[in-house]
């Protein structure tokens, strides 16, 4: 796919940047654009825009792994960690893709988490509509979960969006 550079906007981070490489630097400025009512983004770069927020949104899991998500006691998100499958399904049942928020009363954890069979880049967007403290805490967890670079090369980011096998689709 040839891959356009977003040309609008006074995000002086994402100018000139294609929107792979713009998940990496600041999904939570392409979130915002992305759900505009009329939004330019969807309009401009339709085709672009709809594959990365689908691709974002379903990121397979490494190693037959569920992604536990994690909150802040102030509904904030504090990050994720992967689980094993077994784990999940034998403990945790009552969480995984219910939404409902649980906690790990074996181990004495006040923490709250859900369990999710894939993980959202747009996860702690849909709990704060503006946090970009959070989003960009957890997009470096997930390259580093990934195993990417932390400053990630537009030829890195465009090959990781285009690899089929990175996502639940």
């Amino acid at each position: 796919m040839i891959w356009n550079r977003i040309d609008f906007g006074t995000n002086n981070k994402v100018k000139g940047k294609t929107l792979p490489q713009i998940m990496f630097i600041d999904p939570d400025w392409f979130y915002t654009q992305y759900d505009y009512k009329d939004s330019h983004l969807r309009k401009k770069f339709g085709v672009e825009a709809e594959m990365i927020y689908k691709r974002s949104r379903n990121v397979k899991p490494l190693n037959g792994q569920y992604i536990k998500y994690f909150l802040f006691c102030d509904g904030t998100s504090d990050g994720f960690a992967p689980i094993t499958i077994n784990e999940a399904e034998i403990k945790f049942q009552e969480c995984i893709e219910t939404g409902n928020y649980c906690q790990d009363i074996e181990r004495f954890d006040s923490q709250q988490f859900t369990i999710m069979k894939k993980l959202d880049i747009k996860y702690p967007k849909n709990l704060r509509d503006y946090d970009k403290k959070s989003c960009k805490i957890f997009v470096d967890e997930v390259k580093e979960y990934l195993n990417l670079s932390k400053r990630i090369t537009e030829e890195k980011a465009i090959e990781f969006f285009e690899n089929d096998e990175n996502f639940i689709l």
